[in-house]
């Protein structure tokens, strides 16, 4: 299970180094060993610079350490060594804003491929532990839109010390371009698309779920009017009949390994992936068949 700061201590971390650094000894990482206290005490050749004595406070904490734990550790105080002790704390580096942008980039890119990040406005906390930046895969969260521009939240969480996390918030910007199709002249509902009414024009948004290009467009009816420039959503097509009433459909049998097909007329319209009944002209018997593409069909059960 991951620990995640107090609010107490999230605020600590949250201030300018500069207030919290005070006379303290700095520490990096989660433990603090025998090398860190070479300028305040001396240790015998027994014990080696790398022995981890005890574990450093979490981060925005201090830890005072007096001579009698030193010599408990086995170390010599040194003869200026205060009274009351040394006070140790864990070194907050100032978060990468370069390490954020490329872990933003990445996760952008893999939602849309025409995307780009413009820049990191803001990265709170400034500071933390070392550790990795993990975004929320939930994304960003759009704020604004202007000019092109995509103001954005992103939520994430720093993660130190084996699954402890730190909760982050970034700021910043993105472009999105995105190839639609646009009518060329103002339609009506129930025309049959045509290549001169459309064409692919390329468009910014901030939309993090873009949709992709209508796969056909020649030949499909609207189900609602349009405008010369509006966009032509995937929802509002309906797909062209792959057959009409009385055209031929070649229908194929599968049985085994072995193929059969004939020649058969269509008792009514039909679009593909829907069932039909078609009539086969030398025998005049109907046959139940599953469109499969413009004028084919696979024949799914005996006639009647």
């Amino acid at each position: 299970m991951r620990r995640s700061l107090s609010p107490l201590l999230l605020c600590a971390v949250l201030l300018p180094a500069a207030m919290t650094a005070g006379s303290c000894l700095e520490i990096d990482g989660p433990v603090l060993r025998a090398a860190a206290l070479a300028q305040v005490a001396q240790a015998p050749d027994s014990i080696s610079a790398d022995r981890i004595l005890t574990a450093t406070p979490d981060p925005g904490n201090r830890r005072w350490i007096a001579p009698s734990e030193m010599r408990r550790w086995g170390l010599v105080p040194g003869a200026d060594t205060p009274a009351e002790g040394i006070c140790v704390q864990r070194r907050l580096p100032r978060l990468a804003s370069e390490d954020a942008a490329q872990a933003v980039q990445a996760a952008l890119l893999a939602r849309h491929k025409m995307v780009k990040l413009v820049q990191i406005i803001s990265l709170q906390p400034s500071v933390g532990p070392a550790g990795q930046l993990r975004l929320s895969p939930s994304g960003p969260q759009l704020l604004s839109q202007s000019d092109g521009f995509c103001s954005f939240l992103w939520r994430a969480a720093l993660e130190y010390d084996a699954h402890r996390t730190v909760p982050v918030k970034l700021l910043g910007r993105f472009q999105l371009a995105q190839a639609v199709y646009v009518a060329r002249r103002d339609l009506q509902a129930g025309d049959v698309l045509a290549k001169a009414d459309y064409e692919s024009v390329v468009k910014s948004g901030c939309s993090a779920q873009v949709g992709v290009e209508p796969p056909v467009l020649e030949g499909s009816i609207l189900k609602q009017p349009l405008r010369s420039g509006d966009t032509i959503q995937p929802q509002i097509l309906q797909a062209p009949p792959a057959v009409l009433q009385g055209e031929t459909v070649r229908v194929v049998a599968r049985v085994g390994g072995v193929a059969v097909g004939i020649d058969t007329q269509a008792e009514r319209d039909g679009r593909r992936g829907e069932f039909i009944f078609v009539r086969n002209p030398e025998t005049g018997k109907q046959v139940r068949v599953l469109l499969t593409g413009k004028g084919e069909a696979s024949a799914t059960s005996g006639g009647k």
